[in-house]
């Protein structure tokens, strides 16, 4: 299972956001996962994984992109959460930290450093596919460490 949710936001200091748009990337990013995770986890058999895809804000501020860096912050801790109750079922909760933007159908054209989505894609699939390791974040900064990472 791979749980690819929320979206990036930048417009102003966090004492500026509007509530509304606080509420909105709260319930994206954080309730989203939350309500993935309550679907889908009983279903994953013992030996499955669950990834988690977030962004880089959730290991440094960014300015003016405050709401979406505390809620990928408390995606970690949800993940620690996660990982630390699957155990006994034998269940992997991992995150996937894209350092690097991923060139997308919608941003298709993006900086020469971004990730493709194929790159992506299979660092995920590697890191959902292993059969040991939990609690994890894989952090993907680049090209090459994408294709040494598959």
């Amino acid at each position: 299972m791979v749980a690819s949710l929320g979206g990036w936001w930048q417009g102003a200091d966090l004492v500026d956001v509007p509530p509304e748009v606080w509420s909105r990337i709260v319930h994206d990013g954080l309730t989203a996962h939350y309500m993935a995770a309550r679907t889908f986890l009983p279903l994953v058999r013992a030996g499955g994984s669950y990834v988690m895809v977030n962004g880089a804000g959730a290991l440094r501020p960014v300015p003016k992109a405050g709401p979406v860096t505390i809620v990928a912050s408390a995606q970690l801790t949800m993940r620690d959460v996660l990982a630390a109750e699957q155990r006994g079922r034998d269940v992997r909760v991992n995150t996937v930290l894209l350092g690097t933007p991923v060139r997308t159908r919608s941003r298709p054209e993006g900086g020469a450093d971004w990730l493709t989505a194929e790159e992506a894609g299979a660092v995920i699939v590697r890191l959902a596919s292993r059969s040991t390791g939990s609690g994890e974040t894989i952090t993907l900064t680049g090209h090459a460490q994408a294709q040494g990472f598959r």
